[in-house]
């Protein structure tokens, strides 16, 4: 009968459910499992980067490793090199420069001390070394001293092979030679003369220098 159809109906809706209810049911409880185990790897995950993040924080890092050692030192060995290469022509051009100065100033001085001897005054030479004069002819000493402080003459480069001036003058038979020099005259290495060219440790004056004119 029609009431016995709905009835078989209703069974096997009700039997649907049931299925479904328990469907829901085991979804959930799967739902729930794979969340607590969501749950436990992140909190496993937050515990490693907190010991992580103490352990950098702290002291007892283990700091660079030897290959990053050889790394840090190599770059830092190329920058001063780099540097050297750029630095140190400067710093020789700066004392050859300083002691080309310091040769003018004692030509200029014994020109001077020349110049005050007049007639009396006879050819020699003298040397100024670690800031002291030594001359043979007293008079001529006494007239240097008199026109510079010869403590103040001190050679620094590498070209002057020393701390040593060579003073030279010669006035016999009307000459008027006067010349100041170190280490022979010997070229410098990175400073010019007027003229572009390399500049030697040699000053000179009177007719050595009209001599040595181009």
């Amino acid at each position: 009968t029609k009431m016995e159809v709905d009835i078989n109906n209703l069974l096997i809706f009700t039997e649907y459910v049931d299925v479904f209810g328990i469907c829901m049911v085991k979804l959930s409880i799967i739902n729930h499992k794979n969340h607590r185990i969501f749950v436990k790897k992140k909190k496993r995950r937050f515990k490693i980067m907190k010991k992580k993040m103490q352990k950098y924080l702290s002291n007892s890092n283990e700091g660079f490793s030897l290959v990053e050692l050889i790394i840090v030192i190599a770059i830092m060995a190329i920058l001063i090199g780099v540097v050297a290469l750029a630095v140190i022509p400067n710093l020789e051009r700066s004392r050859e420069s300083k002691d080309l100065a310091a040769l003018d100033d004692a030509c200029k001085a014994l020109t001077a001390a020349v110049a005050t001897a007049g007639s009396k005054a006879t050819s020699g030479t003298a040397t100024i070394s670690g800031g002291t004069l030594s001359c043979d002819d007293t008079d001529m000493k006494a007239l240097i001293e008199d026109q510079i402080d010869v403590s103040s003459l001190k050679l620094v480069s590498k070209a002057a092979g020393g701390d040593t001036i060579d003073l030279e003058w010669d006035v016999t038979a009307g000459k008027n030679i006067i010349k100041a020099s170190a280490n022979g005259g010997a070229e410098c290495k990175y400073a010019k003369d007027a003229s572009g060219d390399t500049a030697k440790l040699i000053v000179s004056a009177g007719d050595s220098a009209a001599a040595e004119a181009p």
